[in-house]
């Protein structure tokens, strides 16, 4: 049985007395865990995140976090763009069935919501919780469902398998029983049938949508998104040339990037044109970019000022029969030499990104990153143990991901590599180009490149402290991971941070925030067997995660929402297909 989310085509058509209502809300960050979470653990098609019964045609009777049980109307959801919901009707309804069920949820009005179950059951559907209890043959949820029976405490899903169980038509049948976080529709409902999607509701979800008084600018972060596209040309055209390590950065690049400011009417798949400087004339890649981005009107061109440069050591290198055959044929008098001759084999220079100025604005400047590409850059992010940020400034940045600090600050001392760090590069870029009270710095990236791009922003806050300077600046990251602790958080709470996100893409919401859900005022609530559970889930996270659960990320940034499920991770995920996409056209939330 295949189930899909549908919008409710109308307000009153569709649903009746007794009828169980399933809801997702796409803004809410915790909707959006527990639909992630159930999908995958319980392999239901349905992805919702809450559940109500409805009273009649115009309110409905649930649990909610502020209020526990209560009435609300149902057009609240109608009336809430960003949510989706559809009604299904229980097997065997009739008039006095449903008359019973409203009846049971009646009596519990106010009713306070159980925080602690549905922390209880947020651990079972973490990954290390659910593994727990299949360990135990699901004794932790054994102990949750004991704890939490007859309480009048409730969740939405508990509450209303509550309230069906006390019919003898439900009870007992397995429909809805505890301790899931969503119900299963395909137990509960024998019509298949899924409501037409309300064709005519604004706005689209796969728009961003933002406040006009968030301060978000859609054409500065189209312009911003576009230009990431070329950094990820940069690189290409890098790559593909060989011999490259001989050739200088200039020779490679267009000195010149070219490019039209009306970037929300363009059609968002034709992706950007550079002006094509003696050098690459002959690169298919720039080439292919120069038949698009083409807009009659203002036109804005900007001077590459500086590239972005990483040292990859890459593993798979050294299993390249070619180079190792190299590596075997080449006459190594010393053991140094050895040494260098396999460091030149396995490090790569990968162009990251670039720092360009404005040609019309000569004190606007746009420093890009580039998302991840290469296999080595993948390593480089799994390595989560944070490590302090500069801590040479002696400043307390807090801690960060140990493999973007590396892919910033990491300086090579062996092989060919010649480039400077991230961090040099920025800094160099800091003392040369006049920076002062009037200079405008957009500081972009996507993915990996949007956590690069969150390190060299505070980084360059706090140069411009230093030199007593007040720039003005931006940053816009598109599907950023989280970067670093709640200390390094603090730090961007004076800088202007843009965090556009697609909320079907699982990437932007890695690290997990904390692996410890519970907090220590509910486990002093529990029962003792219960907190023992607790305390033996927690010395296995710590055992398996090495220490690193005790641990916090926090997200940097105003999040700037949009929703686009393709099907796969890496389409949700994809920069010019869906964020750019999510870019045109935007929608303005007043």
């Amino acid at each position: 049985m295949t189930m899909q989310i549908a919008i409710a085509p109308e307000y009153g058509v569709n649903y009746k007395k007794g009828y169980i209502g399933f809801a997702y809300e796409a803004d809410d960050i915790e909707s959006i865990g527990i639909a992630y979470f159930t999908a995958f653990f319980s392999m239901s098609q349905i992805k919702v995140s809450h559940v109500f019964i409805v009273k009649n045609e115009d309110e409905c009777i649930e649990v909610t976090r502020e209020k526990g049980v209560k009435d609300t109307s149902i057009k609240e959801y109608f009336d809430n763009p960003r949510c989706q919901i559809v009604f299904r009707e229980p097997i065997g309804l009739s008039d006095e069935i449903a008359d019973r069920i409203v009846t049971v949820a009646e009596k519990h009005k106010g009713d306070s919501y159980d925080y602690a179950l549905f922390f209880s059951l947020a651990t079972l559907n973490n990954p290390i919780g659910w593994l727990a209890n299949r360990i135990t043959q699901e004794r932790l949820q054994k102990i949750i469902t004991q704890d939490h029976e007859n309480d009048k405490r409730w969740i939405c899903s508990e509450f209303v398998a509550y309230c069906l169980d006390q019919q003898k038509e439900y009870c007992d049948k397995g429909v809805l029983k505890k301790p899931h976080v969503m119900v299963y529709p395909q137990n509960l409902f024998e019509d298949n049938e899924i409501f037409k999607k309300w064709e005519e509701m604004p706005p689209k979800l796969s728009k961003v949508q933002f406040s006009q008084k968030s301060g978000f600018n859609p054409n500065s972060a189209m312009e911003l998104a576009n230009l990431i596209v070329v950094a990820n040309s940069d690189y290409e055209v890098w790559d593909q040339i060989k011999n490259h390590k001989n050739q200088l950065d200039s020779d490679l690049t267009p000195a010149i990037i070219t490019g039209s400011t009306v970037f929300v009417d363009l059609p968002v798949n034709e992706i950007d044109s550079i002006e094509v400087t003696t050098e690459t004339k002959s690169s298919k890649n720039y080439q292919q970019l120069d038949q698009y981005w083409r807009k009659t009107g203002k036109v804005e061109k900007y001077d590459r000022l500086h590239s972005f440069w990483f040292p990859e050591i890459w593993l798979g290198e050294l299993l390249n029969f070619s180079k190792l055959r190299e590596f075997i044929n080449t006459n190594i008098p010393k053991r140094s030499s050895a040494i260098e001759n396999i460091e030149n084999l396995v490090i790569n220079e990968q162009l990251f990104g670039f720092i360009a100025r404005s040609k019309t604005d000569q004190n606007k400047f746009f420093v890009v990153f580039r998302g991840t590409r290469e296999g080595a850059e993948w390593l480089d992010n799994l390595r989560m143990n944070p490590k302090p940020f500069l801590p040479e400034l002696k400043q307390r940045l807090g801690q960060v991901r140990n493999g973007f600090n590396l892919i910033y600050s990491k300086e090579r001392q062996n092989g060919s590599f010649t480039k400077p760090t991230i961090q040099k590069t920025v800094e160099e870029f800091f003392e040369k180009s006049s920076i002062n009270d009037s200079s405008e710095i957009y500081i972009t990236g996507h993915s990996l490149g949007a956590a690069l791009a969150t390190l060299a922003t505070l980084h360059i806050q706090k140069l411009a402290e230093e030199k007593k300077i007040k720039p003005k600046i931006q940053l816009y990251t598109l599907a950023s991971p989280r970067v670093g602790d709640e200390i390094f958080a603090k730090h961007f709470e004076d800088i202007e941070c843009f965090r556009v996100i697609n909320s079907e893409d699982m990437i932007q919401a890695v690290p997990f925030p904390t692996t410890q859900l519970l907090d220590d005022e509910i486990v002093n609530g529990m029962k003792d067997s219960s907190k023992k559970a607790v305390f033996a889930l927690r010395s296995l996270l710590e055992i398996f995660t090495g220490g690193l659960s005790k641990y916090h990320y926090q997200h940097i940034g105003f999040p700037i929402t949009f929703t686009k499920q393709t099907g796969t991770i890496a389409g949700n995920h994809n920069l010019t297909k869906i964020y750019r996409e999510a870019l045109n056209i935007p929608h303005y939330i007043p």
